[in-house]
């Protein structure tokens, strides 16, 4: 599952329990196949350095070959960590000093340029500590910024939702995510307005796949950091 191209397209990452040489039974470890002219390498097991855990989850790639993924931590809370890519090899995953543990950090989306994350979390929004919400943070140099909400219209108009499995487009302007929320019933409803909305048969609280365009959470982001 949770399948991602390297930024250039040359291979692609995803999570998997299929065995692997030392690999306990059922744990997710991450797995790589390389282009080949129209197909695709054998499937290869990424080394030892990067599963710090049995539950490891969610790879985001770098343009420099960095590494961002999810790990299951003893407690069975996520956190999110980085391996950095040099010399040909990952370097030990480090978490990422925003994700320290005492929150449920999932479904990392690392810039091509690493200069923001964007990542869903619960526990960081007041009153709310069993829904997971985007949040982006951006990065200069080597240090990362405070970690902001993303918000957007309607994202709380029909109560708490779950927001997660952030993914950019290739270009980076558009981000997409799943979502359980719905959209708000103003009561009364004519018949015509009743019959139109029973008709949405999308809207039923499960999870579908919404956009929102990357450069205005940019903007904000920017805009809350300088702020802070």
């Amino acid at each position: 599952m949770q399948p991602v191209f390297s930024p250039d397209g040359s291979y692609l990452i995803y999570a998997s329990n299929r065995p692997a040489p030392s690999a306990p039974p059922h744990t997710a470890h991450l797995w790589r196949v390389d282009r080949k002219g129209d197909g695709w390498s054998d499937p290869t097991v990424l080394p030892d350095t990067i599963h710090i855990s049995g539950r490891i989850f969610k790879p985001s790639i770098a343009s420099d070959g960095s590494l961002y993924f999810m790990s299951m931590e003893k407690d069975r809370k996520f956190r999110l960590f980085r391996a950095q890519y040099a010399s040909g090899s990952y370097q030990k995953p480090e978490p990422l000093p925003f994700s320290d543990g005492t929150t449920g950090d999932v479904d990392p989306e690392i810039a091509p340029d690493g200069s923001y994350l964007i990542f869903s979390s619960n526990g960081r929004t007041d009153g709310d500590a069993d829904h997971e919400h985007l949040f982006i943070v951006m990065r200069n140099g080597n240090a990362w910024g405070a970690v902001i909400p993303i918000h957007f219209e309607g994202e709380k108009a029909s109560g708490p939702s779950n927001e997660n499995e952030a993914h950019l487009s290739r270009d980076g302007r558009v981000l997409y995510f799943s979502s359980d929320r719905t959209l708000p019933v103003n009561i009364p409803l004519t018949r015509e307005q009743a019959k139109q909305h029973l008709e949405q048969d999308w809207d039923d609280g499960n999870m579908n796949v919404w956009t929102l365009p990357v450069t205005p959470l940019l903007d904000a982001a920017r805009s809350a950091q300088q702020s802070s």
